[in-house]
């Protein structure tokens, strides 16, 4: 699929983001030049690295008190001093590093190209074009030798200036015009630093400067860029990533291949009878429409689709799992540091991995993790006094667990949160040695912290205190944006999962039975799922405690409706349907201001099975929360410095990745030992098909619909040797019986 713009992107959000998720770019720019901004995925500030906690537990059994005796503000405030760090609403600096961006690579035309452009992304192969009056840019992050390449080509003769250039801030740079290589350094602070070599090829005259080359009389130019970073030692790194010595042709059809191969995985189709005439009309033209009232189903495909390649890209060669920004970023200070967010954003990337099969990004995320786990088995100790880990709300490349934004990350959720994807990869994938030697060791520290952190009241209530939703708070709590409390609603569901991964994980291996019993006594006295008596599920313990924002981003209490299924259609149904009523009442008082919240509310609406509400919310988000280009948008935050003053919304990458995952839960979902098909299709979607999702027990469907009527439906069997389709709605077969295969892993079966 060729995503194609008929305009110039002059805002780096509208431009083209390649990746290997080692080396990633936008390319950008406008009728005079083009510009390649660079991004290296352990490219951060490097002060912080070796931060630690404070001693605070003696504080945890005056808050409480304070909790018990309903006095909220006080234990609140004591709580942000005690278990919150600087950063958030304080006036002090967080110790959290940064995620910098390396620079740019420009090259300015000495005769500008006049205003015709045609951009082009292509999401199959990885590759960006810049098709101009006379010369065509064509660049992509090589995923097998990992340098960025990029090319300028032309039938005329052609001249401009090749340059490379950084945003001023205190670092300390070097430019070196060596031969045909442009070598730039930067020195960020006293332990981050980074060096940037450009190969230059072309067939033109090169005129050197002291900070540029000028090319003229060329037909093309060839540009071969590495980056080296001190975090992984510069000269070891560069020597590590050597330039090829073939022909760009030659690797770019490797690329392909590779790539190409990665984005064949699944496929996903939304069509109706406009679709055929809307694809020939640019990307850009096609928003426009539906912003001024058309309709486009097919850009939800699109938009599907561009959720795969950014987790493509953004990982293929890479290390780190992705970040609020995945690994691209042009601020110097960007928004939140472009840090890791255990309290919603970071799930959210990684919401679809098992269903579409990329378990070995999923290896990105649990390697990051760990290290986190590591760090956060201190914290536990000094900030609570407890066995086990607890992963803070921020994170930066040195995986240090340390809360770093007062008030908001005196939380202790982020581990049962995460321990989440650590149990899909298991259901999906059936890997027992990584349950054994990965997962139970995490399930397991999770609920030590649990064991220890949890007071039993007078009632013999396990209650969980302090407690909060993030990030939202109820009256009589002051200034503080995050209230504390006793039992939040969250916290309840993520405790209740975090035992149940344990349990079944201890249950599975066959261990610790006398450790196992003691989880499920103290998870059989967790509070209740209460519903308030105006039939919506509460967030907090009781339902004296008014919101004060009602219509907040965060759905944190519908955790268990999604993404957990401990609400759904066949188990708890009164929490389910009181799940659909807050949701509601959230978006009627003007909620889901964000990119990534408006996907949450997709895959909320998809898995109430209400498919127009859930296409409404993926619509809301293409046409008003997300750029030209596709990239899903953030108000701006304040104390960040972005390039363009003007700009009113930054980029984050967690929207665009939820938005897929409630595509396809409007198609398959997969909860109580069943699987649910075309569960919440809108009626808008009137054709389309999607090929290779997977569902728990490791089984793939590929499936065509139309009209929300099934045409054909293909199972491959898993590594589990039975599946159950749910066929309550006859879509299969007109008795409506569930649908029972069996077989051994491979073997296919063709029901329709």
């Amino acid at each position: 699929m060729k995503l194609r713009y008929n305009n110039f992107s002059e805002d780096w959000k509208e431009g083209l983001l390649i990746g290997n998720g080692r080396l990633n770019g936008i390319v950008w720019g406008n009728n005079e030049k083009d510009i390649l901004s660079l991004n290296h995925e352990y490219l951060w500030t490097g002060k912080h690295g070796n931060r630690t906690n404070r001693t605070s537990y003696e504080y945890l059994p005056k808050v409480r008190e304070l909790l018990i005796e309903k006095d909220y503000f006080r234990a609140t405030a004591l709580a942000s001093l005690a278990f919150g760090g600087n950063g958030g609403i304080s006036p002090y600096p967080r110790q959290e590093d940064s995620y910098k961006p390396a620079g740019e690579l420009v090259f300015r035309y000495d005769n500008p190209q006049g205003n015709f452009v045609e951009r082009i992304l292509d999401i199959h192969n990885g590759i960006a074009k810049v098709v101009r009056r006379d010369v065509e840019l064509e660049a992509f992050a090589d995923c097998v030798t990992g340098i960025m390449v990029s090319s300028w080509r032309s039938t005329k003769e052609f001249g401009g200036t090749l340059f490379y250039e950084r945003q001023e801030d205190e670092a300390i740079e070097d430019m070196n015009i060596d031969g045909k290589h442009i070598i730039y350094t930067c020195k960020i602070d006293s332990v981050s630093s980074f060096e940037v070599i450009v190969k230059v090829d072309t067939d033109g005259l090169i005129e050197y400067g002291n900070m540029s080359m000028h090319i003229e009389n060329a037909t093309y130019i060839k540009t071969f860029i590495n980056i080296g970073v001190s975090y992984k030692n510069i000269e070891k790194e560069l020597n590590d990533y050597p330039f090829p010595t073939g022909e760009i042709n030659e690797l770019k059809e490797n690329h392909n291949k590779k790539f190409s191969e990665a984005m064949s995985k699944t496929d996903i189709n939304i069509t109706d009878n406009k679709t055929d005439e809307l694809s020939d009309l640019y990307i850009n033209e096609r928003i426009e429409r539906v912003r001024k009232g058309n309709e486009d189903v097919n850009l939800i495909e699109i938009y599907a689709k561009f959720g795969i390649y950014l987790m493509v890209s953004g990982s293929i060669c890479g290390e780190l799992p992705l970040n609020l920004q995945g690994k691209w970023n042009c601020d110097i200070i960007p928004p939140w540091f472009s840090d890791y967010h255990f309290n919603i954003n970071i799930q959210m990337n990684y919401w679809f991995i098992e269903q579409l099969d990329y378990p070995e990004y999923s290896k990105q995320l649990f390697d990051y993790v760990n290290k986190f786990a590591e760090s956060g088995r201190r914290t536990a100790k000094s900030l609570y006094g407890c066995n086990g880990t607890v992963l803070s709300l921020n994170g930066d490349h040195w995986a240090v667990s340390t809360p770093e934004a007062y008030n908001y990350a005196a939380w202790i959720g982020g581990a049962a949160w995460i321990g989440q994807h650590y149990w899909w990869h298991y259901q999906y994938n059936g890997d027992k040695i990584f349950l054994e030697e990965v997962a139970y060791p995490f399930f397991k520290s999770t609920v030590d912290f649990y064991m220890d952190y949890i007071e039993v009241d007078d009632d013999g209530v396990a209650q969980i205190m302090p407690s909060q939703s993030p990030e939202n708070r109820f009256e009589g709590t002051g200034y503080f944006p995050v209230s504390m409390c006793i039992s939040s609603a969250m916290d309840i569901q993520l405790a209740y999962d975090a035992f149940t991964y344990a349990i079944d994980g201890a249950k599975i291996l066959d261990i610790d039975k006398e450790e196992c019993t003691k989880w499920e006594q103290l998870r059989s006295r967790l509070p209740d799922f209460k519903i308030g008596s105006d039939g919506r599920l509460l967030e907090w313990d009781d339902e004296d405690k008014m919101e004060v924002e009602k219509g907040h981003r965060h759905f944190s209490h519908l955790y268990g409706v999604f993404p957990s299924t401990l609400f759904n259609p066949v188990n708890r149904t009164n929490q389910f349907e009181a799940g659909r009523k807050s949701l509601e009442y959230r978006l009627a008082q003007n909620g889901g201001g964000t990119g990534w919240s408006r996907a949450w509310a997709a895959c909320l609406f998809a898995r109430l099975q209400d498919g127009e509400e859930a296409n409404h919310q993926l619509s809301y988000l293409l046409t008003e929360l997300s750029s030209s280009a596709l990239l899903d948008l953030h108000p701006r935050p304040p104390r960040c410095t972005v390039r363009n003053e003007d700009t009113q919304f930054v980029f984050q990458i967690d929207g665009n990745l939820g938005a897929t995952r409630a595509v396809i839960e409007c198609i398959v979902q997969c909860y109580e030992g069943k699987v649910f098909l075309l569960p919440s299709l809108p009626k808008s979607w009137e054709k389309g098909s999607i090929r290779g999702v997977k569902t728990i027990g490791g089984h793939k469907i590929n499936l065509t619909y139309e009209k929300g009527k099934i045409m054909s439906l293909e199972i491959i069997m898993g590594f589990k040797e039975k599946i159950v389709i749910d066929n309550s709605k006859g879509l299969i077969e007109s008795s409506k019986e569930d649908i029972v295969l069996q077989g051994k892993k491979g073997e296919v079966y063709t029901l329709v």
